[in-house]
C-alpha cells in the first residue's frame, strides 16, 4: 500500500509536466505567429512605399518591380500640412508625447502617493471614485473640456501640456498598489534625519518606483505618439505626425500618392519599435526594492 501511494503523486506530477509543456508550446506558437504578423505588416509598409500607385492598386502584396529609393526623400518634401513639414510634425509629436506622458505619470504617482500614505477627509473615496469613472461610461465631458481649452488658450502650443495634468485611469491603481506594498521604514528613517514631506517623496520614495514609473511612462508614450484624436481637436495649427498622416490620407483621395502615405506610416512606426526593442527587458522584468535590514 505504501508503494502504491508513492507512485500516484509521481504519476500526477508527470501528467502535469506533460500538460504544462503542451500548453507552453501552444502559447509559444500562438505568440510567434502573432509576432510574425506584426513583422510582416511592418515589412509590407516598408516595401509598399517603393511601389507606384498602379502597383499598389493592382498587386498590393507583391514585392515592387523596381525599388524606387527616392520615395523617402520625396516623402520628406511632399509631406506637409498647413505650412508644417515632416520634421516639424516629428518635433511636435516628440514634445507632445514625451511632455504629456511625463506630466501624466508625475501627477498620477503623486496623487496616488498622497491618497495612500496620508489620511484626510475623503481620502478613502478617491479610489472608488476613479474605479467608478473607469467602469461606468461618462458622457458630456469632451464638449466642456474643448470649450475650456479654447477659452483659456491652451491649444496649439506648449500650454497644451496642461491638458495632461490630472489623475485617474488604471495607472493610478498600479501606483497605489506599489505605495501600499512599499515599506514605510524609508520615510520614517528620512523623517528622523529631518527630511520634510517633499524631500521624502521626490528624493526617497519616487526614485524607488523608477521601474514602474518607467514602464508606465513608455506604454503611455506609445499611446500618445499614435494619438491623433486629441491632436485633431486641440492641435490644428500645430500638427503632430499622426495628425499629418490622418490629413494626408484624406488628401490621397485626390492626389493619388499613397506611396508617400505608406512611407510616412512606416517612419512613424519606427520610434515605437526602436523604443520597445531597447526597453523590452525593462518593461517585463520584476522590480524589487531593497535596502532595509530586517
Amino acid at each position: 500500500m505504501a508503494t502504491v501511494k508513492a507512485r500516484v503523486p509521481r504519476r500526477n506530477r508527470i501528467k502535469k509536466q506533460v500538460s504544462w509543456r503542451i500548453t507552453n508550446w501552444i502559447m509559444c506558437a500562438f505568440y510567434a505567429v502573432f509576432a510574425l504578423f506584426y513583422v510582416y505588416l511592418l515589412f509590407w509598409l516598408f516595401m509598399t512605399g517603393f511601389k507606384t500607385q498602379q502597383e499598389i492598386a493592382l498587386d498590393p502584396f507583391s514585392l515592387p518591380k523596381v525599388w524606387r529609393w527616392n520615395r523617402y526623400p520625396q516623402m520628406v518634401k511632399l509631406f506637409t500640412y498647413k505650412g508644417t513639414g515632416f520634421f516639424g510634425m516629428l518635433w511636435n509629436s516628440t514634445w507632445v508625447s514625451v511632455g504629456g506622458s511625463l506630466i501624466m505619470m508625475m501627477t498620477t504617482a503623486s496623487t496616488s502617493y498622497i491618497a495612500t500614505r496620508y489620511k484626510f477627509p475623503g481620502s478613502k473615496l478617491i479610489a472608488p471614485f476613479i474605479m467608478f469613472t473607469l467602469v461606468f461610461p461618462i458622457y458630456g465631458g469632451t464638449g466642456a473640456n474643448y470649450r475650456l481649452m479654447y477659452l483659456f488658450g491652451l491649444h496649439d502650443g506648449p500650454l497644451y501640456l496642461l491638458f495632461y495634468c490630472g489623475f485617474g485611469g488604471w495607472n493610478w491603481f498600479y501606483f497605489q498598489s506599489f505605495w501600499i506594498n512599499l515599506s514605510k521604514t524609508y520615510a520614517e528613517a528620512a523623517k528622523i534625519d529631518g527630511a520634510n514631506d517633499w524631500v521624502i517623496f521626490y528624493r526617497i520614495m519616487l526614485p524607488q518606483s523608477i521601474g514602474m514609473f518607467g514602464a508606465l511612462f513608455i506604454t503611455t508614450w506609445i499611446a500618445q505618439w499614435q494619438d491623433y484624436g486629441n491632436a485633431l481637436l486641440y492641435l490644428k495649427e500645430t500638427p503632430t505626425l499622426s495628425l499629418g498622416i490622418y490629413y494626408f490620407d484624406q488628401e490621397m483621395l485626390y492626389r493619388q500618392r499613397r506611396d508617400i502615405l505608406f512611407c510616412a506610416c512606416f517612419i512613424s512606426t519606427l520610434p515605437i519599435f526602436i523604443i520597445y526593442a531597447i526597453f523590452n527587458g525593462f518593461l517585463f522584468r520584476n522590480v524589487s526594492v531593497g535596502g532595509i535590514k530586517m
